[in-house]
């Protein structure tokens, strides 16, 4: 196995914060220049659309290999984007049986984000069924998830839970549309098949990567079953990135198993 690595991290809440300092902010980017100087491979696999990227990710436009949105809906390397759309047939169903309960739901897109009750309020709305990659619904009650996923099992369509604050999102995705299988599709891409991989996250929607990483680490206060796939917690962002500078120091990989991470 190479003895290089790539790191696959979620952004909100694992390398970046609202209320981080700058000096906090600032060293986050020098260690993840420091793992790219050391030959490492960093991806970034986030649950925003691409269509709301905010300022505070543009300092890691040159420092990352890869960014991924909308839980692995859309990969962008450099200048090229992959994006995995929902088949329009698929979506019209799912949408009308959304529509049929008064659901709440956003249908995401590169370029757009827009909800149902915008249709309600003007007509309908101008939707490109064909460039549509996800539906999110915000969840009213068990039942109505309960009827959503039996919904997406028989259309062949993936369901992703994640949280927003205090609300339970539900994310209706191509099959087999996640973190994991972006990232897998971008070290393939990248020709680093042999690297050991070590995923970082916080939330259900990183299960996937954090499951199959050689080491996974969650960060913060996080649900029972994330902190469970995970062989390392750590409590803070600041102590996330100090463990990451350990590893660049020592390596991670070597004689076919992992250096203790302490």
């Amino acid at each position: 196995m190479d003895e290089g690595w790539t790191l696959i991290s979620d952004f909100d809440g694992c390398l970046f914060s609202n209320s981080m300092p700058e000096d906090e902010r600032a060293h986050v980017l020098t260690v993840l220049e420091s793992i790219r100087h050391a030959g490492h491979t960093i991806i970034i696999a986030s649950g925003r659309r691409p269509c709301a990227v905010a300022p505070e990710l543009t300092p890691f436009l040159n420092i990352v290999d890869a960014f991924i949105f909308g839980n692995g809906a859309v990969i962008k390397i450099g200048e090229d984007v992959i994006v995995q759309n929902i088949l329009p047939s698929k979506l019209r169903i799912l949408c009308r049986h959304l529509d049929a309960i008064d659901s709440n739901y956003y249908v995401d897109s590169l370029t757009f984000t827009k909800s149902r009750f915008l249709r309600s309020k003007t007509g309908n709305w101008d939707r490109d069924d064909a460039s549509v990659f996800s539906v999110r619904v915000a969840l009213k009650n068990i039942e109505e998830m309960a009827r959503a996923i039996n919904l997406s099992s028989s259309l062949g369509l993936d369901v992703i839970f994640w949280a927003n604050g205090d609300v339970g999102i539900l994310e209706f995705m191509e099959r087999g549309v996640n973190k994991y299988s972006a990232a897998k599709r971008v070290i393939d891409i990248l020709h680093k098949e042999n690297r050991a991989v070590i995923a970082v996250g916080n939330d259900y929607n990183d299960l996937p990567m954090l499951l199959h990483a050689d080491l996974s680490i969650c960060v913060g206060n996080v649900p029972e079953e994330v902190k469970m796939a995970s062989n390392v917690r750590a409590g803070t962002i600041l102590e996330l990135v100090n463990e990451l500078s350990r590893l660049i120091e020592k390596g991670v990989w070597k004689n076919d198993k992992w250096v203790e991470f302490n």
